[in-house]
């Protein structure tokens, strides 16, 4: 993955909830601009969670997201990294490197 830098007037913050690595893009203003996590379990890296705010897209703060994340699970010594993705994240994730292995839904299982 190439390195993309933070657009000036934002930070990072790292935090960890439930378990998960939380990473935040925090645009001056004090705006949420875009987060996601990861839980490192075993071998796998999982990916999720990723969004950027509509006021804060294309500006490279999807793939900021993405290294700050990867850098933990390299941090980690994981091997294998899995995402959890979106239809609207797909191009972006493509454009990283990440391949489809299998399309995913949402399913409820109705109370009884």
């Amino acid at each position: 993955m190439d390195q993309v830098a933070m657009p000036d007037g934002y930070r990072t913050i790292f935090e960890t909830q439930h378990g998960a690595k939380v990473v935040r893009v925090i645009h001056e203003s004090g705006e949420l601009a875009a987060s996601g996590r990861i839980v490192l379990h075993g071998q796998t890296a999982i990916f999720d969670q990723i969004e950027t705010a509509e006021s804060h897209r294309r500006r490279g703060l999807g793939s900021v997201v993405m290294q700050a994340l990867d850098a933990l699970a390299v941090q980690a010594n994981v091997s294998e990294r899995l995402l959890v993705a979106t239809e609207d994240g797909r191009a972006l994730y493509t454009r990283l490197g990440w391949q489809v292995i299998s399309p995913w839904s949402t399913a409820v299982l109705p109370a009884a």
